[in-house]
């Protein structure tokens, strides 16, 4: 799955979203994850690791080791790099082996956010740099 927005470099790009793996049926105890992304194009509708793609961050929300039975919040809070005119959130379901698994995620809020207050030189951090 996924889902594109515009931006241009230095936006401040941000994806939050709840994952709960089941009690019965889900892919705790295997091998597989999913993994949230933002991926970055220099172009609208660039191809995955073509001359367009400019790179990605990435968090694994959910593997085998992920408790059961709760909602937990994941996110991440990005800047866009130099040159990006996409960024395009992404949900991978990396199976590994065994039986599939089920895994929910809800609430998914992706977009260009107001960049931090006192972020002056608009690098994602609050910092002495600034």
């Amino acid at each position: 799955m996924s889902q594109g927005v515009s931006v241009e470099a230095g936006d401040r790009v941000v994806v939050a979203a709840s994952v709960l793996l089941p009690d019965v049926g889900s892919i705790a105890g295997t091998g597989s994850s999913v993994l949230m992304k933002i991926e970055y194009y220099d172009t609208y509708d660039g191809e995955f690791q073509g001359a367009g793609f400019l790179g990605q961050t990435q968090i694994t929300v959910a593997d085998g080791t992920t408790p059961t039975g709760d909602w937990t919040a994941h996110q991440i809070d990005d800047v866009a790099p130099v040159g990006a005119a996409e960024a395009r959130l992404v949900f991978v379901f990396a199976k590994v082996g065994g039986p599939n698994g089920v895994v929910r995620i809800d609430g998914v809020s992706f977009g260009v956010a107001e960049p931090l207050a006192g972020d002056c030189n608009g690098d994602g951090v609050v910092d002495a740099a600034d």
